[in-house]
């Protein structure tokens, strides 16, 4: 759906092709998310490049890999490989003083594994726990924006952009490479099932939970399009 939308935007927007390919470098702007670095468990270096259609309307393309800590900062089940790849499509309401917002639809894909020690499985309604598990889970979703952009720096090309969304996310699972796997006992299973931080239960091996998606997001860019009385400089 989202890849449609974006196609359709694409045609509408064919009617204002760039004069040069100067006016068209000028539409590009390279940004970076710094706060998905400071993530404890998964940090992230998370890049992207947004596109302007128009002065009100674009394309962006965001993409994050793993940082990698050091041994010694790293828990056995922090020991993960994960990459995030995020697609939406922005329009921006007028300019208002220093901010200018917008709300933006985004549709996201995060394949992501890890491996666990000493925990418990759901497979067919029976738990199990285990001593060593790998487990793999490609998390795809979409949600709506609602966002805040400030503009800084010479010629105000800089910005610093917040937004808040929510959404739809399907987490899916699948377990291997599980050692020492044996049936759960009662407290196990029910501990499993119920931890208060978790938001509803965990996927079965094999099977998948659909949940809301939550979202709060930083980004520093840099436009290299400049918008003047709604045209291109």
């Amino acid at each position: 759906m989202l890849i449609t939308f974006i196609l359709v935007l694409t045609c509408l927007s064919a009617a204002e092709v760039p004069n040069s390919p100067a006016d068209t470098l000028r539409r590009w702007a390279p940004r970076i998310a710094p706060v998905s670095l400071a993530d404890p468990r998964r940090p992230t270096l998370q890049v992207g490049i947004e596109y302007f259609l128009l002065p009100q309307l674009s394309l962006g393309v965001d993409f994050g890999t793993r940082v990698v800590l050091a041994k010694s900062f790293r828990q056995p089940e922090q020991q993960v490989r994960h990459q995030t790849y995020r697609a939406e499509v922005r329009y921006y309401l007028p300019l208002a003083r220093r901010s200018q917002q917008f709300v933006a639809v985004e549709g996201f894909y995060v394949p992501y594994a890890s491996t666990n020690h000493y925990g418990v499985l759901e497979r067919k309604g029976a738990f199990f726990t285990y001593d060593q598990a790998r487990i793999v889970r490609h998390t795809w979703g979409t949600g709506l924006k609602y966002g805040w952009l400030y503009p800084f720096g010479r010629q105000q090309r800089w910005w610093v952009e917040t937004a808040l969304g929510l959404g739809l996310r399907r987490v899916p699972a699948r377990y291997s490479r599980i050692r020492n796997e044996q049936p759960a006992d009662s407290a196990s299973a029910y501990n499993y099932r119920y931890q208060e931080w978790q938001l509803g239960t965990q996927p079965a091996d094999g099977g998948y939970v659909d949940r809301l998606h939550l979202t709060a997001s930083f980004r520093v860019g840099y436009r290299l399009l400049r918008r003047v009385g709604g045209s291109y400089q």
